[in-house]
């Protein structure tokens, strides 16, 4: 074989190794990152810059132009964010280790994009979102280990892409959906290790995707589905509840 031939070969294989490699992370990706907005993203790692939010041009009059993550192991505190009513992107709140609330997001209403709170180890619950109505894509909630209800969604009537709830340690009902009609997409609850029933869904009548109950050690109560419909090729798959 020439020098030619063993060049082209060696650059076929660095290429095909770097496609392989970017599909690969492509396919690790979380949800959370596939699908990015196109707007300008505020990123708040400390309570010193949650402080000074209201001083951004892309905050007007209680609507923030841009996509908000609230990340930072000092963050105690998001009082300061009390003038907040909409986020036209999205909305990360992600480990914060210190954060036992979101008190300042009362008069929060409409995300344009998704709702992600996850790894908030001391989060218990949700309470201050109660006046949020819309959220434009996808709800995830995931690895809050203190998290024990979600009673603050309770007027979210509709998630229009997908709904994923899981890994909350101490997470024991799901009453704070019980306005929940409609999920557009898919629908996960899993590993939820002290869920013990889903009354709180007994709002809940369309699913556009799978609805995915699994490996939930404590749940032994299904009956507010009762009224659920699952549309188009959607399934329903329960794996290792009791």
């Amino acid at each position: 074989m020439n020098q030619v031939t063993k060049t082209s070969l060696s650059l076929f294989s660095i290429l095909a190794f770097v496609i392989g490699c970017k599909f690969y992370f492509l396919l690790k990706k979380p949800l959370e990152h596939q699908h990015k907005s196109d707007r300008a993203t505020l990123i708040l790692q400390n309570q010193f810059s949650i402080d000074e939010l209201k001083t951004s041009p892309l905050f007007v009059e209680g609507v923030l132009h841009a996509n908000l993550v609230i990340n930072g192991t000092d963050v105690v505190d998001l009082s300061f964010l009390i003038e907040l009513r909409r986020v036209e992107g999205f909305l990360y709140i992600t480990n914060n280790k210190q954060l036992i609330s979101l008190s300042g997001l009362e008069y929060l209403e409409y995300i344009g994009h998704d709702l992600i709170i996850t790894r908030n180890d001391h989060l218990q619950h949700l309470d201050a979102l109660f006046n949020l109505k819309s959220i434009q894509r996808n709800l995830i909630i995931s690895d809050n280990q203190s998290l024990q209800q979600v009673n603050g969604l309770s007027g979210i009537k509709s998630i229009f892409r997908d709904c994923s709830i899981s890994n909350n340690d101490k997470l024991q009902q799901l009453d704070g959906l019980q306005s929940l009609y409609k999920v557009g997409g898919y629908f996960t609850i899993s590993e939820n290790s002290m869920l013990t029933e889903l009354c709180g869904l007994s709002a809940l009548e369309v699913i556009g995707g799978d609805l995915n109950i699994l490996s939930n050690k404590s749940l032994d109560d299904f009956s507010g589905l009762s009224d659920l419909k699952i549309k188009g090729e959607g399934a329903l798959f329960v794996k290792i509840n009791p």
